[in-house]
C-alpha cells in the first residue's frame, strides 16, 4: 500500500477473524436482525440479491484486513454495485408486508454507514478476545468519550467508568452503543486502577486554552480532572416498539435500539452454549459462527493430531458442529425429535477412517479433512437417509479423484448414559451417490 495513502490504522487479527465467520443473511430491514443475531450474521438492509451481500462483504473485509479508508471502501465497491443494480431509490416489495417501498439501496451515506458499524463492530469483538485472554493481568476496563464532536448525555455520564472486566455493565455498554458511537474501553492494571482512583481521568468537558495576548484557541484543551466513577452507572431503560414484529421492546437509555449487546462476548457464549450442548435449535448463523469460532479455537484440532498420534482408542469424542433450525425442522416433520443439537465425532471413528487410509480401496478422508471436519460439516450439502435414519453430509474434500467427502451422522446416538448425534463414518464416494433416491435433500432458506 503507498505509504502516502492515510489509513484508520492497523486491524487485529481478531477482528478480521471475527468478521470472517459471519454468516451471511438476507433481510428487508435493520430490524429484521436483532440484537445478538449481528454478531453471527452479516447483513445489509434491503441488499436482498446474494451477489450484492457477498460484494459488500467482500470489500468489508479488505478494508478490515488492508486498514482501507472509508473513501477507498466507497471508491472501490460503488461501481460494483452500480453495475449489480443496487443504487439509489428503487421501488421494492416488503415480502413481510406487501408494501411498495422507495427504498434507499446504495449512496455515498449507506456505504459510510455500513462501513462505520462494520468496522467498530469488529473491532470491539476482537478488543473484546484480548479483554478475555489478559484480564488476570489486566483485570479493570475504563470507558472514555471518543472524538465525536457532539455526544449522547448518557454517554458523556458513562465518560470515565472504571469497572472490572466482569462487571455485567459491559454485557450491554461496550462500545459502539449505536450509529456513529465513538465512545472507547481499554484495559486497565490494578496498579493503574488505583492511580486513577486517586488521580482522576481526564475531563470530558475540557476547554481550550486560549492565548492570553491574541484571545484565540490555542489548539490545547486544559488539564481537568473529574474522579472516576468505581461502580456501574443507573442503567434507564426506555419502551421501544418494534415496528416490524409489534413487540415492545426494554432499550437503554442513551444505546440505540438493538446495539444494547457485546458481540465479542455473545460470540463466546454461543462457543460455550456448542460446547455444553446449550445451543438448542439455534439459527444457522448462529450454529456457523460458534463451529468456526471452535475451529478458530485449535482446540479440536489439537485433539485430532494427538488422538491420530496415540493410535488406539481411549473412548474419547469432540465436538464437531450443531444441527442447526432448519435441518432440526425437517428431520422433526420426519417423526424425529432431537434430543439435543450437538454433533460429535468418536477417536474410535477417526482412527477407522485412518486404518481405511492404507486399505486398497483408498475411500477414507485425509487426515487434513479430518482435522478440517467441523468446517466440512458446516459447508456441507445434508441429506435425510430415512432408511437409517441418518443425516447424510456430503462436501468438497482433499482427492485427486474428485470424490466427495461423507459423514455419517447417526441422529440421538446413546452410549455410556450420554446423547449426541454422531459421526460415525466418514469416507470418499463419487458425486453421482449423492443422487441416491434413499437421500432426501433438506431445502435451505437463506444463506
Amino acid at each position: 500500500m503507498p505509504a502516502n495513502v492515510a489509513t484508520p490504522g492497523p486491524v487485529p487479527r481478531e477482528a478480521l477473524d471475527y468478521f470472517r465467520d459471519k454468516g451471511l443473511k438476507v433481510s428487508f430491514d435493520y430490524r429484521d436482525t436483532w440484537r445478538e443475531e449481528h454478531a453471527s450474521a452479516f447483513t445489509v438492509a434491503k441488499a436482498m440479491q446474494v451477489d450484492v451481500l457477498t460484494s459488500i462483504r467482500a470489500e468489508l473485509e479488505r478494508a478490515i484486513a488492508e486498514g482501507r479508508t472509508l473513501q477507498q471502501f466507497q471508491r472501490e465497491l460503488t461501481p460494483t454495485l452500480q453495475r449489480l443494480g443496487w443504487w439509489g431509490k428503487q421501488e421494492m416489495v416488503d415480502e413481510s408486508t406487501g408494501e411498495i417501498v422507495n427504498a434507499q439501496l446504495g449512496s455515498p451515506r449507506r456505504l459510510r454507514t455500513i462501513y462505520n458499524a462494520n468496522l467498530r463492530t469488529a473491532r470491539a469483538a476482537g478488543q473484546w478476545q484480548r479483554i478475555e485472554r489478559t484480564k488476570d493481568a489486566l483485570p479493570f476496563l475504563l470507558r472514555t468519550l471518543g472524538p465525536s464532536r457532539e455526544h449522547r448525555p448518557e454517554h458523556v455520564e458513562w465518560h470515565g467508568t472504571l469497572l472490572p472486566v466482569d462487571a455485567p455493565f459491559w454485557e450491554t455498554h461496550m462500545p459502539p452503543d449505536g450509529w456513529e458511537c465513538k465512545c472507547r474501553v481499554r484495559q486497565v492494571s490494578r496498579v493503574e486502577a488505583e492511580r486513577l482512583k486517586a488521580k482522576g481521568v481526564l475531563a470530558a468537558d475540557r476547554k481550550q486554552i486560549k492565548d492570553p495576548e491574541t484571545g484565540l484557541p490555542t489548539g490545547h484543551l486544559e488539564q481537568r480532572y473529574t474522579p472516576v466513577k468505581t461502580t456501574a452507572p443507573q442503567i434507564r431503560h426506555r419502551d421501544w416498539l418494534n415496528k416490524r414484529t409489534g413487540a415492545v421492546e426494554r432499550v437503554p437509555a442513551g444505546i440505540d435500539p438493538g446495539w444494547d449487546t457485546n458481540p465479542g462476548k455473545v460470540r463466546q457464549k454461543n462457543l460455550e452454549n456448542l460446547l455444553a450442548g446449550k445451543l438448542g435449535a439455534a439459527p444457522r448463523p448462529v450454529t456457523d459462527a460458534a463451529v468456526r469460532d471452535l475451529v478458530a479455537s485449535g482446540r479440536y484440532q489439537a485433539w485430532v493430531d494427538d488422538v491420530l498420534a496415540f493410535g488406539q482408542p481411549r473412548g474419547q469424542a469432540q465436538i464437531v458442529g450443531a444441527i442447526d433450525a432448519e435441518v432440526e425442522s425437517f428431520i422433526r416433520e420426519k417423526g424425529v425429535t432431537l434430543d439435543t443439537p450437538v454433533i460429535d465425532v468418536s477417536d474410535r471413528t477417526l482412527l477407522h477412517g485412518r486404518r481405511d487410509q492404507k486399505s486398497d480401496r483408498g475411500a477414507a478422508l485425509s487426515d487434513e479433512d479430518l482435522r478440517q471436519l467441523p468446517l466440512r460439516l458446516l459447508e456441507a450439502d445434508p441429506r435425510w437417509d430415512s432408511q437409517d435414519p441418518a443425516l447424510i453430509y456430503f462436501f468438497d474434500a482433499v482427492d485427486e479423484r474428485g470424490r466427495k467427502g461423507k459423514a455419517v451422522v447417526r441422529v440421538n446416538f446413546r452410549e455410556k448414559g450420554e446423547v449426541a448425534n454422531r459421526v460415525k463414518t466418514t469416507g470418499l464416494v463419487k458425486p453421482a451417490n449423492m443422487d441416491d433416491p434413499r437421500y432426501e435433500k433438506i431445502p435451505r432458506k437463506g444463506i
